[in-house]
């Protein structure tokens, strides 16, 4: 029954999507944005329409369709310094994607190749910052695509709830860590998901004055999806949350601190049993870094900075790192086989290290520190106490998010960051809306 309605769900999007097509070319391609954009991370339904034309490739097309759209409407091109610094990015990470493919000698670049697809989908983020950015601005359609987005948001929270309704909660169990919101992408990402941006919804709700139910219906959100973060049972998670209600508390409201600090004192007596023994595995009776996949993470990071002392300048390649065999690794490492079961580093900066050298570190950390820097400067000039929530909010979501990815490889994955590109382009359209503001009551009072 539940797959008869996914499908017919799915159907359903379809034939909108297809609408929206043309309705991009004939109103705007704002259109696109705000009805189609946030319906990405659904890729359990998304993969029901593959047997339907250029359904499996729906995404990319309407992509496409939104860059001629935003040319054919002549929108313009905003030209922010957080836009000048992506353009450099996505020269470098072509670089990097070329210098992998020489590094690792596989001739001319092939169309079915991983890494051409992973680099593919990390420039499509960058690409709809700028769509975003250049398409949505006003007031009004930046309120409608962050309340779009809860709503999607929420169905992500909801598919958890339906694939373990029936699960059993009291211990920890790896069985219910296999969720399916996003394909083959497991319980560690579902989870960065969900802290990056329950942040921001949790965050906008202290700054509603004037609509009691607006701001009841982020307070929903945000807690609602607290309990799908708490048993994903992932550890980097809840650090990146715990840091989240910690600077929350500090800057907004102290009653938050308050109970973060009886959590922390008290878990063991407050948090779920499932949750205390997921914990609790990180290490064993000695104090040491149990014999898990987190000693197996640490070897690999072992081997990504031996990579990068090899090739420091400019690394590898982009993606490089997880198709080579390491013929040379330290025996302790081949005893353990994880050479056949870990490729990735699990640590986005150590993978930069190994695969973009010190030039690919110190534009991720600027990356980071430009995406934080445009929250921050919203939430302390914005007159406006929607775009200030939405400054404050993104601010933490980057403090999330650069948190989750020490312990994995969320940040280059479509699925995952899609929404932190466009809250991005949002808070960047609303210090826009902000400056013009300013200069509009200069002139007037001048």
């Amino acid at each position: 029954m539940e797959i008869a309605a996914s499908r017919f769900i799915s159907l359903g999007m379809y034939i909108c999507s297809l609408f929206l097509i043309a309705i991009v070319f004939l109103k705007g391609v704002k259109y696109g944005v705000l009805y189609f954009l946030p319906l990405i991370p659904l890729r359990f339904l998304f993969e029901k329409m593959k047997e339907l034309p250029l359904g499996g490739d729906l995404v990319d097309v309407m992509v496409l369709v939104l860059i001629i759209g935003w040319l054919f409407n002549n929108k313009g091109f905003e030209k922010s310094g957080s836009v000048k610094l992506l353009i450099l990015y996505s020269f470098i990470m072509l670089f990097s994607l070329i210098n992998g493919y020489i590094y690792l000698d596989f001739g001319f670049l092939g169309l079915d190749d991983s890494r051409l697809q992973f680099w593919k989908d990390y420039m499509m983020m960058i690409v709809i910052f700028m769509i975003v950015l250049n398409n949505i601005d006003t007031m009004d359609d930046i309120k409608k695509l962050v309340f779009h987005i809860s709503i999607i948001f929420l169905l992500v929270c909801y598919k958890f709830f339906s694939d373990f309704s029936d699960a059993s909660f009291d211990h920890f169990s790896e069985q219910t860590r296999v969720a399916s919101v996003f394909g083959f992408l497991g319980a560690n990402h579902l989870a960065a998901f969900i802290v990056e941006y329950m942040a921001i919804f949790l965050t906008i709700h202290y700054f509603f004055k004037n609509s009691r139910k607006l701001k009841l219906y982020y307070l929903s959100v945000s807690l609602l999806s607290f309990y799908p973060l708490l048993y994903l049972y992932s550890r980097a998670a809840y650090i990146a949350m715990l840091a989240v209600l910690l600077l929350l508390g500090l800057i907004k409201d102290r009653r938050i601190l308050v109970a973060a600090f009886c959590v922390l004192i008290l878990w063991q007596v407050i948090l779920p049993r499932a949750v205390v023994e997921r914990i609790e595995m990180t290490t064993n009776s000695s104090g040491e870094i149990a014999e898990t996949a987190s000693s197996g993470r640490l070897t690999m990071w072992g081997l990504a900075f031996d990579t990068f002392e090899s090739h420091p300048i400019f690394g590898i390649g982009f993606r490089s790192f997880e198709n080579m065999e390491f013929a040379d690794a330290p025996t302790a490492y081949k005893a353990t086989g994880r050479q056949h079961t870990l490729k990735n580093v699990h640590n986005i900066y150590l993978q930069t290290l190994a695969e973009m050298g010190l030039v690919g570190i110190i534009m991720l950390f600027c990356i980071f520190a430009a995406a934080f820097r445009s929250g921050w400067r919203l939430y302390k000039a914005s007159s406006e106490n929607f775009l200030k929530g939405l400054g404050l909010g993104f601010s933490l979501c980057v403090i999330a998010s650069f948190i989750t990815n020490i312990f994995g490889d969320r940040w280059y994955i479509l699925l995952i960051q899609i929404y932190f590109w466009m809250f991005w382009a949002l808070v960047e359209r609303g210090l826009i809306i902000t400056k013009a503001e300013s200069s509009l009551k200069e002139y007037s009072t001048g």
